[in-house]
């Protein structure tokens, strides 16, 4: 059953972690997230940010938020694992359809094929910080306006830290505390 979470402020929308009260507790329930997690998906402590993530290990493992937030960004906290990585987002537009956006670091090149586009995605090295603009790229790929995004999964091996949506990209001190990339000094 897809989730409205609540608004943190006006256009910054949590996933995970879900609230400021759960970003500081070290066990994870998926219940509470609203989240499904299938193989190899688990709690972990992070020694580099001194968080709780969750990590997903292997081909066949992944971790899905069914969700409906219409806010067009959608930024992802992420560890390379120095494995292949794929992340899967559904998107409904302004022509009524359901399109699937694929990232992976396993692909080179776009390609484009009746609702579903897959996209190269280069991860470095160590925690990355991604800004994914729907908006932006069902116009570019679809001709078509972006309306909500209905479900996201994370396959492959990676460690999750933060995941969230957001209007437009925010620098780290626009968001609240709890969602910051940064420590708070």
């Amino acid at each position: 059953m897809p989730i409205n979470p609540p608004k943190v402020d006006a256009h910054v929308i949590p996933i995970f972690p879900a609230s400021e009260e759960s970003s500081q507790q070290h066990d994870v329930d998926f219940d509470l997230i609203n989240c499904f997690p299938v193989g190899d998906v688990n709690v972990v402590d992070d020694v580099e940010t001194k968080m709780t993530g969750i990590e997903v290990n292997g081909d066949d493992s992944y971790i899905e938020f069914p969700v409906q937030s219409e806010e067009r960004c959608l930024a992802l906290q992420l560890k390379n694992l120095d494995r292949f990585t794929k992340i899967v987002v559904r998107v409904h537009d302004s022509a009524g359809k359901n399109r699937t956006f694929i990232m992976s670091n396993k692909r080179t090149t776009v390609h484009l094929k009746n609702s579903v586009c897959q996209l190269p995605m280069e991860i470095g090295t160590g925690w990355q910080y991604f800004n994914i603009d729907f908006g932006d790229i069902t116009a570019k790929c679809f001709g078509t306006e972006f309306v909500y995004i209905s479900n996201i999964m994370i396959y492959g091996s990676t460690r999750i830290g933060k995941i969230y949506f957001q209007d437009r990209e925010y620098s780290d001190l626009e968001l609240p505390p709890f969602m910051r990339l940064l420590p708070s000094l």
